[in-house]
């Protein structure tokens, strides 16, 4: 039987993409995580996510990478869809394509069963699906879907700071490297195609824009 693994990496950014990894494995090999190392993607190198990454993506059975831009997520959120929504909505829809019998979730949501309700209202398939906090940290599966993931995002941030010449840090409000460069940028149509506009972070920006007058 397969056994699927589902987490994301970069949901609380205010810069650049939200990315969902889902790994997959035959339950039957699942051993190899456990030889590659697999641990919850927040507790390792950037170097070593990296290496586990290249390794995982040989030794799985499958793994898919869903990436939602910072302009969709700003579009869907202006239209009151909540973020957990729009990521328990595409990974209803993707799970349609993942043959496995059981699908672990790190959970988003507060409540570990609205969130698997969030998914089912999405995906009708007969998939069992554990839904649990800290599940990157207590499944194997789900530490690879981390690691994927984060790797993924970091990849897109590349692209993005090369595209505008500039290093703004990590992309959450908590970075004084990004703040100071969304400061910079507020009006800079080509650096906010990459900034989610519905975050309270840069209403905050520019109000004290304004109260610089």
């Amino acid at each position: 039987m397969l056994i699927a693994g589902i987490d994301e990496a970069g949901k609380g950014c205010v810069f650049g993409p939200l990315v969902i990894g889902i790994a997959i494995v035959d339950e039957v090999r699942a051993r190899v995580l456990a030889d590659i190392g697999v641990r919850d993607s927040k507790v390792l190198s950037h170097k070593s996510r990296e290496e586990k990454s290249g390794k995982l993506r040989k030794a799985l059975d499958g793994f898919v990478l869903l990436k939602i831009t910072a302009k969709d997520l700003s579009e869907q959120m202006r239209r009151k869809i909540s973020l957990n929504d729009i990521e328990a909505k595409k990974i209803g829809e993707a799970l349609h394509a993942v043959k496995a019998g059981v699908v672990y979730v790190d959970a988003v949501d507060v409540d570990e069963k609205r969130y698997e309700e969030r998914i089912r209202k999405h995906y009708a398939g007969k998939a069992r699906l554990v839904c649990e906090h800290k599940a990157d940290v207590k499944y194997p599966i789900v530490s690879a879907a981390s690691i994927l993931a984060k790797v993924e995002r970091d990849d897109e941030l590349h692209k993005i700071k090369k595209e505008l010449g500039e290093d703004f840090g990590s992309g959450y409000s908590s970075d004084e490297r990004t703040i100071e460069f969304l400061r910079k940028n507020l009006d800079n149509e080509k650096v906010l195609k990459y900034v989610r506009t519905e975050w309270a972070t840069l209403d905050r920006l520019k109000q004290r824009k304004l109260g610089d007058f």
